[in-house]
Order: structure tokens, then C-alpha cells, then sequence
């Protein structure tokens, strides 16, 4: 493994100020070590791994923190990785080779998971299954010591102490890995995010933590005032890490230097990195959006169906729905639409839930609308929710509430609904849709639909929903809109909404630019008597309806509402 060399002078600085991470790892060490023990006298590595190789029986997670805890952990690290990376890349391919490569690894670091699972296999293969299984069972305890500290998800990262571990776990477990990257997080200094490949099913993301794999380097942060983790990506890009190559490709994406990212991610997929030909795939497709039309645009089109295309080779489901996606749209031309169809339907058997939302709004408002098909679209969108999507749970609300396709609302439906109304307070991603749900929620009590009609209960959702996203302007005009003008007087809240709408037009600088909400805040005020400002800013919507190129029938409708305006009318419609 790549390692910056020392300095007699960075050493003394190491002893004078101590990375906050190695305190951790320390603390992590010794509070697992203690656990592990009978008394309080904790045993070093080298008093653990002598009784196991005396035959005494030793708890892998007390021999892993003894491991990390051990004063010369970093040039024992450095002497196995090597060893560790090489027994990988052999695994499926040359198990021969792996008895000596597990034996010199495990010899070295009795705790392996990478040594274990290598002799486990060697042994497997020459149908010597008593001592294999030794060696599986060493694999096993590895296993559970990490799952019994992690989930592996993005906020529970499996700690790792060994550059080749993740690999190793995955195949333990028996999934292959199939692409990884690099991330830096605010509560973990570095993770790794790996695609792991089950034998049957969808591609899984599993990630890992690498403070203690990278523990000296990141001590180096307290020493040098420009530190940054991103030197230690640097580093293992330089030593062709597909992985570091993959963020630092997304890092550039990220800051608008295209170019510069491709190059990176092209060299991250020649690896078969899947997140990186995925990410290759987005980045040719955003160059071919800004390209202007002929050969240079169509070559870079065809790039990004190569990528995505070797991703679906791999069994990417995210490829398959996104490549899909471009072919249903029409982007290669109306001939592939149905092509595009098929793929978008094999990420969906693969659990993906984008893909059965984007079918069930396919098959929903199928053009012409005579092709629509209403049981697929249920059946897609009761899938999705199914999956825990959010949207879907929401967008299928909707779609029972729609009075032309005659469909009842079910008692499951109500409970995602609800429950997704009462979840999306504590986490950010689900505001909106918390939000959504609130305001489908306001519809069925005003409408009576599923449940006794209540109009108090009615304004209440709608007023909780805005309290959820008081700033989201479509939220916030989708319930003024309703209250403003409303055929259902007991429903009306004039004063509320020309409230929430004075706040989001004033606040969001965006939505003061788009003709559909100006038009509600002018019915607003209109709904509170104040015809003159109405009037002012309706013909506001109207010039930017006009300077935007917006469709002839919604500048009809605006037109129609100014009219009412100075005709001292407030608009109704029957909603919700």
C-alpha cells in the first residue's frame, strides 16, 4: 500500500498532538478488548494471537481491537495488505494459488477475514472440507464481530481494518463487488461505498469505514493546517485505485469541469467499476445535452449507451431503468420506445422502485390517453410504495383519488399516507413528501373520500403540510390555491392563504418568476377583496407567460382570470 513517508520531526509532532481518530479507535479498542475479557487485565495482540496458535480459544472481536489498539498496528497492516490484495484478486479465478498467499496472511494476522476466507476456499477446492470449514468458521466469527457493531448502511458503516476487507466480507457473504468510490462524510472522515452483486436479486450498496485502515495519515491532519482528507484519495488515485479515481471524477463533475471528470471516471471504468461507468454514462449524456446537434452530439449519445449497457452487462439495475428511461422518451428515436420499456420493466422485477413509479405514471397517462391502462398503473404503483418510495405513496393517493378512472381508496393506501404524513418531521429527505402526503391527506377529509368529510380536519393537513415546507413554493401554492378558491366555502381560508402565499413570493426568488404562482397569489388577494393588486400582478403572470413562450392554453387561463379580476369577480373552481 502507497504510504507518505515520515519524518523524525512529523514523528515528534504525532506524540505532541494526537489525531482526534486514533483517540476513537483507541477508545473503540479498549472498550471491545475489556468486553472480551474476563478480568481487568486486558491482553496485548501478541498474548492473543500466541494462545491461538496454542490451540485456545480467543473472541474474534476482542482479537480486532487488539489488532487496531497494537503500538506497530500500521507496519503490521502494511505488511499483510499487500498479501491481503493479492489473495483477492485470486479468489475466483486461481484458487490454487491461495493456500500458501492465506497461510503467509494469516500466520502474520490470525483475525484475517481476507486469510480465512482464501484457505477456506483453497481447502474447499481440494475437497478437504474438515479443514475448510476451520477456517469457515473463522470467517463466520469475523463476520458476526462486524455485523454486530454496523448494518453496513450509509449512516452504520462496517468498520474495516484492512484495505481488502470490504472485498473480503462481500465475498464471505457471498455477494461479488462490482464497482466502489470513495466518500468523505462530516461524522466519518472516509468511507467506502462498494456495488456488491448477490447471486440472485438486485445490485446492493454496502459501505464501509476506513478510519482505522487510514489512521496514520489522518493523524497527519492535526500537523499540517491544510490537511484534507482528499490528500489521501489523491494519493491512492496516483497508485490507479479505481475507487479514488471515481469520487475525485465525481468531485469535478460536481464543480462543473466536465472534462476533467470524464477523463477521471474513463479511467475508474476500465476496471469494470460499475458506479464509475454509471457515472461516465451521466457525464456523457449532460455533454450531449449542452452539444449542439450532429455527429459530435450523436457520437457522445452513443457513448452513453455504451456505458450503460456495460452496466446493465453487470446486472445494473440503475442502468437498465436509466438507459430505459432515454429510450421511452424518445431520445434514439420512437422505434426503441418499446425496447426502453422492457428494460425500465427489468429494473423494476429487480426491486427498483424509481422504475415501477416511472411505469405506473407510464401506463397512467399513456398519449394518447385511449392507451392508457389503469390496472398496470395500479399495480406499479402499489409495487413502488411497497418498496418504501415515498412518492409513490403519495402519487398513488392521488391516482385513487381521480374521479375518471374509477377506482376505490384502499385501507393500505390510507395507512402509507398517514404514515408517511407523521415521519417526514424528523428527516429531511422525506420533508416534501411528508408534505405531499399532508396535503393529499386535506383532500380526502375536504372531499370525504375513504374517510367522514372534514373540513376543519381538511384546513388542518393543509396548514400542517405548509408548517412542514413553508418555503417549498409548490407545496405552498398547491394549499393557497385551494383555500383561495375552492367551490367549497366552508373549506376557504382566504386570509391564510394569501399569508403562506405573501411569504413564498418574497422569500423564493424563483417562484416569483413562474406565471402559475404569481396567478395564485393575484387569486389571493383577489379572495380577500384587493382587486386593484389582483389585477396588477395577473398581468404580471401574464408577461412572463409570454416573455417564457408558455403554451397558448395557459395564457388563455390566465387572460380569462385577469378579466374576472377587473371585473371585480374572485375566481372558484371545484377543487379539491
Amino acid at each position: 500500500m502507497d504510504r507518505t513517508p515520515t519524518t523524525p520531526a512529523a514523528d515528534r509532532r504525532k506524540q505532541q498532538r494526537r489525531a482526534p481518530w486514533h483517540g476513537v479507535i483507541s477508545f473503540v479498542a479498549s472498550a471491545l478488548l475489556c468486553a472480551g475479557c474476563a478480568t481487568n487485565v486486558v491482553p496485548t495482540y501478541d498474548e492473543l494471537a500466541a494462545a491461538i496458535r496454542a490451540g485456545e480459544d480467543v473472541n474474534a472481536a476482542t482479537l480486532r481491537a487488539a489488532f487496531v489498539a497494537a503500538p506497530d498496528f500500521s507496519e503490521r497492516l502494511q505488511e499483510i495488505s499487500s498479501l491481503e490484495s493479492q489473495a483477492i484478486h485470486l479468489i475466483e479465478e486461481e484458487p490454487l494459488r491461495l493456500g500458501p498467499l492465506g497461510s503467509a496472511i494469516v500466520d502474520r494476522y490470525p483475525g484475517s477475514l481476507t486469510g480465512h476466507h482464501a484457505l477456506a476456499t483453497f481447502y474447499s477446492y481440494l475437497e478437504r472440507e474438515d479443514t475448510a470449514a476451520e477456517h469457515r468458521e473463522w470467517v463466520n466469527r469475523i463476520r458476526t464481530s462486524m455485523d454486530d457493531v454496523a448494518k453496513g448502511t450509509l449512516e452504520s458503516p462496517l468498520p474495516v481494518i484492512s484495505p481488502a476487507e470490504p472485498n473480503a466480507y462481500l465475498f464471505a457473504t457471498g455477494r461479488t463487488p462490482v464497482g466502489s468510490m470513495y466518500l468523505l462524510m462530516d461524522e466519518t472522515p472516509l468511507l467506502l461505498r462498494v456495488a456488491a452483486k448477490p447471486a440472485e436479486g438486485p445490485i446492493e450498496n454496502v459501505y464501509f469505514d476506513l478510519d482505522a485502515v487510514y489512521a496514520e495519515w489522518l493523524q497527519e491532519a492535526q500537523v499540517e493546517d491544510d490537511f484534507h482528507p482528499v490528500r489521501i484519495i489523491l494519493a491512492l488515485a496516483r497508485a490507479n485505485d479505481s475507487a479514488a479515481q471515481t469520487f475525485l471524477g465525481s468531485l469535478r463533475r460536481d464543480e462543473d469541469m466536465l472534462d476533467q471528470a470524464m477523463d477521471l471516471l474513463a479511467t475508474a471504468s476500465r476496471s469494470g467499476n460499475l458506479i464509475a461507468h454509471l457515472m461516465l454514462a451521466r457525464a456523457y449524456w449532460s455533454k450531449a445535452v449542452n452539444a449542439p446537434p450532429g455527429p459530435e452530439r450523436e457520437a457522445v449519445q452513443l457513448e452513453v449507451v455504451r456505458n450503460y449497457e456495460l452496466g446493465i452487462d453487470i446486472g445494473s439495475d440503475e442502468a437498465m431503468f436509466e438507459l430505459g428511461r432515454l429510450y421511452a422518451w424518445g431520445v434514439y428515436g420512437s422505434e426503441l420506445r418499446d425496447r426502453g420499456l422492457e428494460l425500465i420493466d427489468q429494473a423494476a422485477d429487480l426491486d427498483n422502485s424509481a422504475a415501477c413509479l416511472f411505469l405506473a405514471r407510464w401506463f397512467e397517462a399513456s398519449d394518447p390517453p385511449a392507451q392508457s391502462d389503469y390496472d398496470r398503473s395500479e399495480r406499479y404503483y402499489r409495487r413502488a410504495a411497497s418498496l418504501d418510495n415515498a412518492v409513490a405513496k403519495v402519487d398513488y393517493a392521488r391516482f385513487l383519488m381521480r374521479e375518471d378512472i374509477d377506482k376505490a381508496f384502499t385501507d393500505q393506501a390510507y395507512r402509507w399516507l398517514t404514515g408517511l404524513a407523521n415521519n417526514g418531521r424528523t428527516c429531511e429527505d422525506l420533508r416534501v413528501p411528508c408534505a405531499d402526503a399532508r396535503v393529499q391527506l386535506g383532500n380526502l377529509f375536504a372531499k370525504g373520500v375513504h374517510v367522514r368529510r372534514n373540513y376543519r380536519k381538511a384546513r388542518s393537513w393543509f396548514r400542517s403540510a405548509v408548517a412542514v415546507s413553508p418555503s417549498h413554493a409548490r407545496i405552498v401554492n398547491d394549499v393557497a390555491w385551494t383555500l383561495a378558491v375552492s367551490n367549497l366555502e366552508r373549506l376557504r381560508d382566504e386570509r391564510y392563504a394569501l399569508q403562506i402565499m405573501d411569504h413564498v413570493m418574497t422569500e423564493n426568488e424563483s417562484a416569483r418568476g413562474e406565471p402559475a404562482y404569481i396567478d395564485t397569489w393575484a387569486a389571493a388577494y383577489a379572495a380577500n377583496g384587493d382587486f386593484e393588486r389582483a389585477i396588477e400582478l395577473q398581468r404580471e403572470a401574464l408577461d412572463e407567460a409570454n416573455a417564457q413562450q408558455i403554451d397558448d392554453d395557459t395564457i388563455d387561463i390566465l387572460r380569462e382570470h385577469l378579466q374576472a379580476f377587473e371585473a371585480g369577480r374572485t375566481i372558484i373552481e371545484l377543487i379539491p
